[in-house]
């Protein structure tokens, strides 16, 4: 006979004997990177065309991306902008997912 399957989150809590909370800023942090890593790359790959030119200009055009409204750019520039939000989307999903797992570690 078949038994009945444990529920995921169940059989996870039991195996790592982690509190929901625990669990929650673990998905954070794995949320947190699986966003960050495509945001870093797009940031990345779209930086330097941008950056072509005088750094007076890049510094300028770079200034003046970040205060733009989406529908406005285009390109490489909103390529630029989503990989900036999303990087720092990832940024704040880490930070809150290692404070939540530092906070509720159990000492002992």
């Amino acid at each position: 006979m078949a038994g009945r399957q444990p529920d995921s989150l169940a059989s996870l809590r039991a195996a790592s004997g982690a509190t929901p909370t625990q669990l929650f800023g673990r998905l954070c942090v794995r949320a947190g990177v699986l966003l960050g890593v495509p945001s870093l790359l797009v940031l990345l790959g779209s930086a330097p065309v941008l950056a072509a030119g005088s750094v007076p200009a890049t510094a300028a055009r770079f200034s003046e991306i970040a205060g733009a409204p989406p529908p406005t750019l285009s390109g490489v520039e909103l390529a630029f902008y989503a990989g900036a939000l999303g990087l720092l989307a990832a940024c704040w999903l880490l930070g809150l997912g290692l404070l939540i797992d530092g906070v509720f570690e159990e000492s002992g």
